[in-house]
C-alpha cells in the first residue's frame, strides 16, 4: 500500500470540489437561450397589450367627446355643429357651421385608423336631436365610426361607435 503525502491529497480533493461547484458552458448557454425566449414572448405580448390599451382609451375618449355634444348645445342655449375633418383627423364642436367659434375639439392619434361614412358636418339642438349639415330634417339613420390600431398584432380588435338620430352614442368592441 502506497501512502501519499497529505498535501497532495488535499489538492486533488480541492480540484474535484471546485469542478463540482461551477457550471459548464453548455449549461450557461441553455439558460441564456431560455431567458431570451421568455423575454421575446413577453415583449410581443406587451406590445399587443399596449396597442389594445391605446385603442380602448381612444374609443372611450371619442365616445365621451361625442356624448358631450348635446350638453354643449344646452350650455350655449342653441345649436352646435360637429365637424369631422378627415385630413386633420380632428372632430370639432363649434357654434356655427363656418367653424369660427370653436367650443371643443378632439384629435385622433396617428396610431389609430378611423373610418366613417358620417357627413362632414352634423348639427345638434338643445334637445339632443341630430341633423345633417344645415338641413331642417333630422338625421334619418345611425352613423358609425370604426376605430382600429394601425399595427394590429394578433386577433383583430376594433371598436364601432354608433351615433343615433337622438344623439346617443354606443361603443361596441369587436374581436375577429
Amino acid at each position: 500500500m502506497r501512502i501519499q503525502p497529505i498535501a497532495r491529497r488535499d489538492t486533488v480533493k480541492a480540484r474535484a470540489a471546485s469542478a463540482q461547484r461551477g457550471y459548464t458552458l453548455v449549461e450557461m448557454l441553455v439558460v441564456l437561450l431560455v431567458l431570451a425566449l421568455a423575454v421575446g414572448i413577453t415583449v410581443v405580448n406587451l406590445r399587443l397589450i399596449l396597442q389594445r390599451a391605446r385603442l380602448d382609451a381612444e374609443s372611450r375618449e371619442l365616445a365621451s367627446f361625442l356624448r358631450s355634444v348635446p350638453s354643449q348645445a344646452r350650455e350655449v342655449h342653441g345649436l352646435v355643429f360637429l365637424e369631422w375633418d378627415a385630413d386633420a383627423r380632428r372632430l370639432s364642436i363649434t357654434q356655427d357651421p363656418a367653424s369660427a367659434n370653436l367650443i371643443a375639439s378632439h384629435q385622433v392619434p396617428d396610431q389609430v385608423t378611423i373610418s366613417t361614412a358620417m357627413p362632414a358636418l352634423l348639427r345638434c339642438d338643445t334637445m339632443g336631436r341630430a341633423y345633417v349639415g344645415q338641413s331642417s330634417s333630422m338625421m334619418s339613420t345611425s352613423q358609425t365610426i370604426d376605430l382600429q390600431h394601425i399595427r394590429n398584432v394578433g386577433p383583430l380588435v376594433s371598436y364601432r361607435l354608433v351615433l343615433s338620430p337622438l344623439w346617443s352614442v354606443v361603443a361596441e368592441k369587436r374581436v375577429e
